[in-house]
Formats: C-alpha cells, structure tokens, sequence
C-alpha cells in the first residue's frame, strides 16, 4: 500500500520530496509494519515505531506520522480500508522543543568553526559544511 501511495504522490512532489518519502517508507515503515494488513492497521502497531524514530530523530517521527497518515487515507480512498477507520496517531511524537539556534556573530569566532568542520571524520560532512565558508563576499 505504501508503494502505490509513493506512487500517486509522485505525481504532485518534486523529486526530492519523493526521494526522502521513499527513503523513510522503505527504511522505517515498511519492515516494522509489513506484515501488518492496512485495513486493519491501529494505532497501537504505529505508535512503537513513531517512538522509536522520535528517540533520535524528532522532527523526522513527525514527518513519519503524516506519511502514515497519508498512507491509511489513501488505502480509505481506493477501497482498501474502511472509511472512518483513522489512526490517531496524534500526541504519540512528543513534541520537540524549538529553541535558540546558535550562529556566529563575531569574525573571531569563524576560525575556530572552521577548524571544528575539517576535524569531522567522514569527508561527506565536511564537503556538505565547508561551502558555507566560500561564498564571496558582498563587497557592499
């Protein structure tokens, strides 16, 4: 069922939204709730898996809950599920707390930045910060 919601989505989501829906059905969703018939699918089969995304990813857990969402509205939709057979997975993501994001204020402060990103191990890290830092600057 999650594949051919994937599949209708496509059609209306650019192909970076698509490639991260994808990337979450095929690597949490689908081996936690595969052997789960989406017409009978509850809330508390989802919840444990909506947990265990939030312990270390909160924003995406929330991400997770709408594709679910997405998905049993869809079953509903082509016939699949009940109509009125919703989850109500709602409230079990706890709600991450949002909070001052820390930015550098001080040209002093760059260099020590700077040395942080090239002592991160995995080249891909450093690759992804590092263009940050060579921009040209506006001369105005």
């Amino acid at each position: 069922m999650a594949r051919r919601w994937l599949d209708f989505k496509r059609k209306e989501w650019a192909d970076e939204t698509y490639r991260k829906a994808e990337f979450v059905v095929r690597e949490y969703l689908t081996p936690a709730l595969r052997k789960k018939p989406i017409s009978t699918l509850a809330t508390p089969e989802v919840k444990p898996v909506l947990e265990a995304i939030a312990s270390h990813a909160p924003n995406l857990a929330t991400k997770v809950r709408q594709y679910v969402g997405g998905i049993v509205t869809y079953a509903v939709q082509t016939r699949l599920r009940e109509d009125g057979a919703a989850l109500t997975p709602r409230g079990v993501v706890p709600r991450h707390k949002k909070g001052h994001i820390p930015a550098i204020t001080k040209p002093a402060d760059i260099a020590p930045l700077v040395l942080a990103i090239d002592a991160y191990k995995s080249p891909i890290t450093r690759a992804a910060l590092k263009p940050c830092f060579f921009k040209p600057l506006d001369p105005g």
